[in-house]
């Protein structure tokens, strides 16, 4: 009989443990998600720092925006080129790490901004010039182009890059 007890009491603190045990999975994979989630949009809020970084140069310098935000083509005898192409590089390198951020850690609701960041720079001469330059530089940049079947020399685009996505 008092075998008998202490298999029953054993058995219940068996499925207790159980119990506890699942619940306590369960938690730590809801804290795993927050924290994950947390440094996702850590890491997409530097990649807006680093964009609006790029942008203030645009106020200091506002000969630069026709070829940055609205696609003027750029000389090779432009004495704004070297600034207009250190501009696109800062942004392009942003809209880089937002994609790759994106990539590594997805949420549907909320990815698209970045790729159609992606997408508007590519439309840009000054970006252009930029990518195919150093396309090694900005792999995930070029990846979310891939992706979105965009190459870089269809034209003049839509979209606006004067203010970035956020996260």
């Amino acid at each position: 009989m008092i075998g008998d007890i202490a298999d029953s009491v054993s058995a219940v603190a068996v499925v207790v443990s159980l119990l506890l045990l699942a619940r306590q999975t369960a938690k730590l994979r809801e804290q795993t998600e927050i924290t994950n989630l947390m440094g996702r949009y850590e890491a997409l809020n530097s990649a807006s720092e680093r964009y609006d970084q790029a942008l203030m140069l645009l106020v200091q310098y506002p000969e630069l925006r026709p070829y940055v935000l609205d696609g003027h083509p750029l000389d090779d005898d432009d004495p704004n080129r070297d600034r207009a192409l250190l501009v696109a590089d800062l942004m392009a390198g942003a809209i880089d790490h937002a994609n790759r951020v994106s990539q590594r850690f997805p949420d549907p609701r909320h990815d698209q901004g970045w790729q159609r960041m992606a997408v508007a720079a590519s439309r840009r001469p000054v970006f252009q010039a930029v990518l195919s330059r150093n396309p090694h530089e900005f792999p995930d940049l070029m990846a979310a182009l891939a992706d979105a079947g965009r190459p870089l020399d269809d034209g003049p685009g839509q979209e606006s890059l004067r203010a970035g996505p956020r996260p």
